[in-house]
């Protein structure tokens, strides 16, 4: 009954009449229910998850470009830094070498006459010529290769500068030399030459100064600059040049003074047999003998003396009746006025 009266209360429900797999599924919906929400719940945790690995990569990759770039950016100003410092001191060596040429500008006007070897100042020359390496900026924005790509070509550069100067300074060096030496044989070929003359004015010179102390003078400077006609002492060579000429026309001068000394005294003593042979004329008087008289008294050894220290000539009658021609001469230690105070006591000692 009680089973009866159950069946009675299930045909009071909403499920009489409806099949039995419908009543089954009626009584699993909760659970299927809940099944349907837990799917949807894990769905939702699952691209949740994904999502935040999907931002934590993004996040990680953006990181990892934004720190690459970072480096990237770091590396290329380094780059450009360095690149600067090079384009510094290419403009320093630039500098410097155009204070080379500066300081260089006599040497580089010495023509090929002025050396001894003509082939240094072509050198010289064909090293000035060349060009120098041009400068090349480096871009501000140029990535990290073209800013080190830059900095090679101003090392180059820089090492290029730095060679050609020191090219150029020892071609200007080889110039130097050269010309110092065609100096030195140029000084040594005007010692010869005035070795050669003075060696000729010594000898013309002989008995023909007055005083040969003068001649001395030069022959021992010419022993000097014989001896040291092969120096290398370029100054001491123009030294020896300058003495010797000097020596030598102080030669000439005294045999150029005692020629005219010598063409007076003649000249004075032709004057005085003039006079004479016009009084003879006019006395009647035969002074043949008295050209070749000799003073009794050692003046002169002769009526017509050619030496350069005749002062005066006295006319004066001798015991026999001639006349004889006294010659005063400054090496018997005569004066003018002497002589021609003694000249007057003589003649007047005659009348």
């Amino acid at each position: 009954m009680r089973d009866l009266d159950d069946m009675g209360d299930l045909s009071d429900t909403q499920d009489l009449g409806r099949p039995i797999e419908d009543v089954e599924f009626a009584e699993h919906e909760p659970v299927a229910r809940h099944r349907a929400q837990s799917s949807s719940g894990s769905q939702r945790t699952l691209i949740a998850i994904i999502a935040g690995i999907a931002i934590v990569v993004i996040f990680g990759a953006s990181l990892g470009a934004w720190q690459a770039w970072r480096q990237s950016e770091q590396s290329r100003l380094l780059a450009l830094s360095a690149c600067n410092a090079k384009l510094q001191a290419y403009d320093e060596a630039v500098e410097h070498f155009e204070q080379i040429k500066q300081d260089l500008a006599t040497v580089t006007d010495i023509g090929e006459e002025h050396v001894s070897d003509a082939e240094t100042v072509k050198t010289l020359r064909a090293e000035l010529s060349k060009a120098i390496p041009s400068r090349v900026e480096c871009p501000e924005d140029g990535k990290q290769d073209v800013q080190e790509d830059t900095g090679i070509t101003l090392d180059n550069a820089v090492h290029a500068l730095t060679t050609q100067g020191q090219s150029i300074t020892d071609a200007a060096s080889r110039v130097t030399e050269s010309q110092e030496e065609k100096s030195l044989q140029d000084t040594r070929a005007s010692l010869n030459e005035a070795i050669n003359a003075g060696e000729t004015t010594l000898k013309e010179s002989e008995n023909n100064v007055q005083n040969n102390a003068i001649r001395e003078d030069l022959r021992n400077a010419l022993d000097t600059a014989i001896n040291a006609s092969q120096s290398d002492d370029l100054d001491a060579l123009a030294s020896h040049v300058e003495t010797v000429k000097g020596k030598a026309a102080a030669v000439r001068d005294a045999m150029a003074a005692k020629k005219q000394a010598d063409e007076a005294a003649k000249a004075r003593a032709a004057a005085l047999r003039e006079i004479e042979a016009a009084e003879n004329e006019d006395t009647g008087i035969d002074n043949t003998e008295t050209d070749n008289a000799q003073s009794d008294d050692a003046h002169s050894e002769s009526s017509a003396p050619s030496t350069s220290d005749l002062i005066h000539s006295c006319w004066v009658t001798k015991n026999d009746g001639g006349y004889q021609d006294v010659s005063y001469l400054s090496s018997h230690g005569w004066t003018l006025e002497r002589a021609q105070a003694d000249c007057e006591q003589r003649k007047a000692s005659q009348r």
